[in-house]
């Protein structure tokens, strides 16, 4: 699924999450400001309801902004692949989940930049419960922004 792509300013930015509450756009574009990367929040409607998106773009240097890497793991929702498919293009929610010491980031295309692992743990899940994911501490470009060292 292509990534929406949205000009803001003379920036592009990229779609992160629609549909949610104003709270809850808050506390994900303070998530992406403490990556490295410029969070936009904008209003809009969805079946006549008040609903917040955020959208996300590069920042100029993002690898200088933290120092050590931290372990990251990358899964696919597979609930949120079969929700998407009966969506229209411009409703459907990332699929793809990085998990951080920070808290979660979705997004429609992961790039690992380094080494990196897969794991198969069905008695060990993660919190979300994903039980097959990715692990690794190097650098991360996420819908092609290079954004977590």
């Amino acid at each position: 699924m292509p990534a929406q792509v949205r000009m803001i300013g003379k920036k592009r930015h990229t779609l992160g999450i629609h549909g949610i509450s104003r709270d809850r756009a808050e506390k994900i574009a303070n998530r992406h400001r403490m990556l490295g990367m410029n969070a936009k929040i904008i209003k809009g409607k969805t079946n006549g309801k008040t609903t917040y998106s955020v959208y996300r773009a590069c920042s100029k240097n993002p690898m200088a902004q933290r120092k050590r890497a931290n372990l990251k793991r990358i899964h696919v929702n597979r609930f949120m692949i079969s929700a998407n498919r009966n969506l229209p293009m411009q409703e459907r929610q990332p699929p793809m989940t990085i998990q951080t010491s920070k808290g979660p980031i979705n997004a429609n295309k992961v790039e690992i930049l380094g080494e990196s692992s897969f794991e198969y743990s069905p008695d060990n899940p993660l919190s979300c419960g994903a039980t097959a994911y990715g692990v690794t501490r190097a650098p991360i470009m996420i819908d092609d922004c290079v954004v977590m060292p």
